[in-house]
């Protein structure tokens, strides 16, 4: 006889264990929302940290300074989220040098990394800078479309944290910790600044890198250097002045700025908006103590004032990463290398007269190098002219004339006017290839008195293979004109490679040549316009509105470059003559040591930006500068900030 079984209690028995895996799911669920509640926060937070990390990346000079980016990444996570409070400090975060640790992404040591845990275990943050993706620690990095957004890695900042949670009622299934990991990543963009340095200055290690009067520590009544603030458009600047040097090599009362007397050196502020002048200097930004930075805030500094009326409130010189000459040869250089491979090409090819008359040259030669045979260089109706004289000497004027060579130089007793030329090639010599005392040298006014301003519709170029442009109260004009010294260098014309960034040095050409393509113009004290130099301005004078294509178009053909040589030279560039100076453009010598500007009177310079290793205003001369951004060589900044990842 079968037994009925007693199955009462079963039921619990049953729900009891339901019961127990149901509040495993749901211990599950709560730790899985949980884990996925404070990812949320964690990416939130991470979002702001890269923010405020980006915006330290920037100190209004297109660098991006990785020290302090990550420095200021890592402080904002500790402050604003208690439970990254513990991390562990950063020890570049209480180094000024490190602070100013600019990126490159092929320099190791340039870079900032840090990856540390609290003081609990349960956070991991890891913050970089520069940031490389695709990272391959996060596999969506190589899914299409994510893959190819690839940047500069030096414009990103990334910030991971891995957070651990302990689970509760899910343990009874999860075991260990249930890890979470979240990335921010935060992009910069690089563009065209607002602010252009009148005089940006490439010494990295020495002292006296801007004086009033000459290379030593007493005082000075005479010289002055003002910049004043000047622009329109979308573009309006205080003045402002940079110096690269570290100062690392300044000697017992050395300073940098030497300013020698009051109001001695100052940039002046912005018209309109009122932004006080500046001046700046690598050696500031590293911590060098202000003794050797300048010579006293009473002496060089920046006004609050719009110009010399009043100094206003001083300020000291400010800190600025390296500028170096990267600004210009980021626009120029390339296309420089083209030009210059131009005139190699015509100088290796108009070697003889025949060679010349072959390319449809007109030849001038003979009885006609010099004055006397005026006339038959006034009957010249050629576009085409090829001077061949070892040193010319006419006196009359190549009417026509588009494209003038010169077989040698051109001498001190020759008045040349060349109205119309757009190309000049001047062979030159080891000393003077233009040399211009009493007569005139004058090219591409078209019948203009003086250079005129605004756009023009044209501009020329006046390349010399050999030698050194001197004046000597003679009027020289070159209007909307490049003049590229080639310094006897028929390769490259002693130009750096593209894409690197060459400090100033003494020996920049081929076989350690100083190379001798200097500048050496005196303008008289007259008053009359005796330099009439301007360069090319064939586009608007505020391109903003314009694409980067098209800036580069214009950049090519060498827009606002005035004069570029790679030569070294110690007191061998040098202007004077007080107010017979009419300058207008970037005067490109990276090497000049210093580049002097002298003779008694005041000089006003309109748009004349100088880049060289050092400056200096010496024998009673006073320069005031008012440097349009629109028309020179502007410092780049960072444009935008924008969360990527």
């Amino acid at each position: 006889m079968n037994r009925r079984r007693n199955q009462r209690g079963l039921a619990a028995v049953l729900i009891s264990l339901s019961m127990v895996a149901l509040l495993v799911v749901a211990g599950m669920a709560i730790d899985f929302g949980m884990v996925r509640y404070q990812r949320q926060i964690n990416k939130a937070v991470a979002d702001a940290a890269v923010a405020a990390g980006m915006r330290s990346f920037d100190r209004d000079d297109g660098q991006v300074y990785t020290m302090k980016g990550v420095c200021d990444t890592l402080s904002y996570l500790k402050v604003n989220e208690p439970a990254l409070a513990s991390l562990p400090p950063f020890a570049p975060c209480s180094s000024t040098p490190q602070l100013a640790t600019t990126c490159n992404a092929s320099v190791p040591s340039t870079h900032a990394s840090y990856s540390n845990t609290t003081a609990d275990g349960r956070y991991q943050v890891t913050v970089k800078a520069p940031y490389t993706m695709p990272d391959p620690k996060f596999p969506e990095d190589a899914f299409s479309g994510v893959a190819t957004d690839i940047a500069d890695a030096c414009l990103q900042l990334g910030v991971i944290i891995t957070e651990l949670y302990k689970p509760g009622l899910g343990s009874f299934a999860v075991k260990e910790d249930i890890k979470s990991t979240i990335r921010s990543v935060g992009r910069v963009k690089k563009g065209p600044g607002k602010r252009s340095p009148a005089l940006l200055l490439l010494d990295r290690t020495n002292c006296f890198v801007l004086t009033t009067g000459t290379n030593s520590n007493s005082l000075n009544q005479n010289n002055f250097i003002r910049v004043l603030g000047a622009g329109s458009g979308n573009a309006v600047q205080p003045g402002t002045i940079h110096a690269d040097s570290n100062g690392s090599n300044c000697g017992n009362n050395e300073t940098i700025f030497m300013g020698k007397r009051l109001d001695g050196i100052v940039a002046y502020a912005a018209p309109v908006t009122n932004e006080p002048g500046i001046i700046t200097s690598y050696a500031k930004l590293l911590g060098v103590a202000d003794a050797i930075v300048s010579d006293g805030s009473t002496r060089t500094f920046g006004s609050n004032q719009p110009d010399y009326g009043t100094t206003g409130v001083h300020t000291k010189v400010q800190g600025l990463g390296l500028i170096t000459r990267s600004i210009v040869d980021d626009r120029y250089l390339a296309p420089l290398h083209g030009w210059v491979d131009h005139a190699k090409s015509v100088f290796a090819t108009l070697t003889s007269p025949s060679a010349a008359t072959a390319q449809g040259f007109a030849v001038l030669g003979g009885g006609n190098c010099t004055g006397a045979n005026q006339p038959a260089i006034n009957a010249l109706t050629s576009t085409k002219v090829y001077v061949n004289c070892s040193g010319y000497r006419g006196t009359g004027t190549f009417t026509n004339a588009t494209e003038v060579f010169f077989t040698g130089t051109i001498d001190q007793q020759a008045a040349t006017l060349i109205p119309k030329a757009t190309r000049v090639y001047v062979t030159g010599g080891t000393g003077d290839a233009i040399r211009s005392t009493g007569n005139p040298f004058r090219m591409h006014h078209n019948g203009n008195a003086s250079c005129p301003g605004g756009t023009q519709s044209e501009s020329a170029l006046l390349f010399i293979r050999s030698g050194a442009i001197t004046n000597n109260n003679g009027l020289f004009q070159a209007c909307n004109t490049a003049v590229i010294m080639m310094s006897g260098d028929g390769n490259k014309a002693c130009l750096p490679a593209v894409g690197t960034v060459a400090p100033p040095t003494t020996k920049p050409c081929p076989g350690a040549s100083a190379g001798n393509g200097f500048l050496d113009l005196s303008g008289g004290g007259s008053g009359a316009t005796q330099i009439d130099w301007t360069a090319p301005n064939t586009r608007d004078a505020d391109m903003s509105a314009l694409s980067q294509a098209d800036k580069q178009a214009a950049w090519n053909q060498l827009e606002d470059l005035a004069f570029w040589s790679e030569a070294y030279g110690s007191s061998k560039f040098t202007m004077s003559g007080g107010a017979g100076l009419h300058l207008v453009g970037v005067f490109m010598t990276p090497n000049a040591d210093p580049f002097t500007v002298t003779g008694g009177g005041s000089q006003t310079l309109t748009n004349a930006q100088y880049v060289a290793t050092k400056f200096e205003v010496n024998g009673g001369a006073s320069l005031t500068m008012r440097v349009d951004p629109n028309n020179t060589v502007t410092l780049p900044k960072l444009t935008t900030f924008d969360l990527v990842r």
